[in-house]
C-alpha cells in the first residue's frame, strides 16, 4: 500500500478515529493507513475536532459533550449507544476513506511501513541508533538513510555492519516500557 496522497484528509482522520472507537488498536490502524502510530493518534484527535463542528453533533449535547472528553477517556468509557450514534454520524466519511484505501491498495508493494513491520522495541532501538550515529558523525542520520546504509553494506559484503555505538541496559528497559505503554495508547507527544 502506498502512503496516502493528500494524507491527512478529513475522511481519513474521521475513519481513523472511528476505528479506534470500535476497539481497533492504534498500531493496527496506523499500519493499515501506512502512517506512524503517533500520526494515527494525532489524526484521530483531528477527526474528533472535525466531528465536533458537524451540525448533527452541535445539535446533540450528549454527543457534543462526549467528543469534548480526552481521546483515551472516550475509548475506554464509551457506551454502546454513544458509540453507535457517533459512528452513524461518521459513516459517510468512513465510506469515503475506505474507498480511498481500496484505490491505493497495490498487491505488488509492501503493505506496511518499516516501523510497522518490526517489533516496536526493535524499531525504537533502530531509531535510537540513528540518533546516536547522528550525534557521533555530526551529520543528519535518518532512519531511512541508516536502513539504506545497512542494506547497501549487506548487498556489497553479505554481512550486516556492526554498529559503532552501544546502548546501556537501562536504555533497552526504557524502550520496552515505552512499547508496553504505547500498546495502551500512552505515547509521548
Amino acid at each position: 500500500m502506498k502512503p496516502v496522497p493528500n494524507s491527512g484528509r478529513l475522511e481519513q482522520k474521521v475513519a481513523i478515529y472511528a476505528a479506534l472507537l470500535k476497539g481497533e488498536s492504534a498500531r493496527s490502524v496506523a499500519t493499515r493507513w501506512s502512517i506512524s502510530h503517533p500520526t494515527a493518534l494525532k489524526y484521530a484527535q483531528e477527526g474528533i475536532e472535525h466531528l465536533r463542528s458537524l451540525p448533527a453533533v452541535v445539535a446533540d449535547s450528549s454527543i457534543s459533550g462526549f467528543l469534548q472528553t480526552q481521546l483515551k477517556l472516550q475509548l475506554f468509557s464509551v457506551s454502546p449507544d454513544m458509540k453507535r450514534q457517533v459512528l452513524e454520524i461518521a459513516q459517510p466519511m468512513i465510506d469515503v476513506a475506505e474507498e480511498l484505501l481500496e484505490k491505493l491498495a497495490n498487491p505488488g508493494e509492501p503493505t506496511t511501513i518499516i516501523s510497522a513491520r518490526v517489533p516496536e522495541s526493535l524499531f525504537y532501538q533502530f531509531r535510537r541508533l540513528a540518533a546516536e550515529l547522528e550525534r557521533s558523525r555530526g551529520v543528519e542520520v535518518t532512519i531511512s538513510s541508516l536502513l539504506t546504509e545497512v542494506m547497501k553494506a549487506y548487498v556489497e559484503t553479505g554481512k550486516v555492519p556492526v554498529a559503532d555505538t552501544a546502548f546501556q541496559q537501562s536504555d533497552v528497559i526504557m524502550d520496552e516500557l515505552r512499547a508496553v505503554l504505547a500498546k495502551h495508547g500512552i505515547v509521548r507527544e
